[in-house]
């Protein structure tokens, strides 16, 4: 977790960790009424899968397709994905784009295809373990907090509170963040 920073991009795309954290908390993702992220806009974003298909949302790529489950963009927009269980449930969401730059080819980000070939690259928040996309049947999501796949086929835990010391103790930082996005 050394020299991370949980506080820009995704993490605030989610409206931090606490707030993932406290829905969680009070029920499943099924519960949420609202889930939106931000980067330059705010993009609302459906919550299961069957409001997503409702909505006009399209399926880019799955399980198959080695993605972390059931993958939806809005129109083709690939910088605002959410992915799905096999159950339907909102399990993650995907920030990505086409050509990010040698700079972004790397942790934390990963590259994926989509179904089509499409190839692109995003940041990818998990809101439960992250298996639990592409589980057939399963429905204990286990860890429910927010995780981050870190390009390399691991994943950072994200803290569950945003205590600048205890934070700093094992290695995150708060000024690693893309402009626009945290503090």
């Amino acid at each position: 977790a050394a020299g991370h920073s949980i506080f820009g991009s995704i993490a605030d795309a989610v409206n931090a960790t606490e707030t993932v954290t406290g829905m969680v908390k009070d029920g499943w993702v099924d519960n949420w009424t609202d889930l939106s992220s931000t980067w330059a806009k705010y993009y609302s974003t459906p919550t299961s899968e069957s409001e997503a298909i409702s909505s006009g949302w399209t399926k880019v790529m799955g399980c198959e397709d080695g993605a972390p489950g059931s993958v939806y963009a809005d129109g083709g927009d690939l910088g605002h994905m959410p992915f799905f269980s096999q159950s339907g449930s909102l399990v993650g969401l995907m920030l990505g784009f086409e050509d990010p730059g040698d700079s972004s080819k790397q942790a934390p980000f990963v590259e994926y295809a989509t179904s089509s070939g499409t190839d692109f690259w995003a940041v990818t928040a998990h809101f439960a373990d992250p298996d639990a996309g592409c589980s057939s049947g399963l429905t204990d999501y286990g860890d429910h907090r927010l995780w981050f796949a870190n390009g390399d086929g691991s994943y950072l835990k994200a803290p569950l509170s945003q205590d600048d010391d205890a934070l700093a103790d094992i290695g995150y930082t708060g000024d690693a963040c893309f402009v626009t996005m945290g503090r």
